[in-house]
């Protein structure tokens, strides 16, 4: 808390110097707002998809190999541009939450990127807004629940 002290010695410089402060944040505030509240939407979106694969959701398909997705799913995404069609292809054998989670284990182990540290979020980086749509709808229609990408 500002003691009134502080208030009767403040110099007309000074307080000057605290306006223009408040402004340019409130003005950078004002102006990256969407990107900050994205931002925080997809943290709380990490943080629930982060919960629901800690849930139980049972047994991962017996049948796949998650590290070897992983890999292809890492190797579509890599470098420059993206295969689309190798990504889907991955997408397209995850048929539960639990194996969904099973690859974002496997994604973490490989993944070479700093920036990106999880599939959520180099899916997300990867696809514009109509791959985006068209990779959830591939895994809605397996019965995976996707709250981030």
């Amino acid at each position: 808390m500002i003691s009134k002290t502080f208030l009767k010695n403040i110099q007309p410089k000074q307080a000057l110097s605290i306006a223009i402060l408040v402004v340019v944040v409130a003005i950078v505030l004002w102006v990256f707002w969407e990107k900050i509240s994205n931002g925080i939407s997809g943290w709380i979106a990490r943080r629930k998809q982060e919960s629901k694969d800690n849930a139980n959701y049972g047994a991962p398909t017996a049948t796949t190999d998650f590290d070897t997705l992983a890999v292809q799913i890492y190797q579509a995404m890599r470098g420059w541009g993206t295969d689309e069609a190798a990504l889907e292809r991955v997408l397209s054998q995850i048929k539960s939450n639990a194996d969904w989670a099973a690859l974002r284990a496997a994604y973490k182990t490989i993944q070479k990127d700093g920036t990106y540290t999880t599939l959520d979020s180099r899916i997300a980086f990867e696809g514009n807004k109509n791959e985006l749509v068209k990779w959830r709808s591939i895994l809605d229609a397996n019965g995976v629940t996707i709250y981030s990408f």
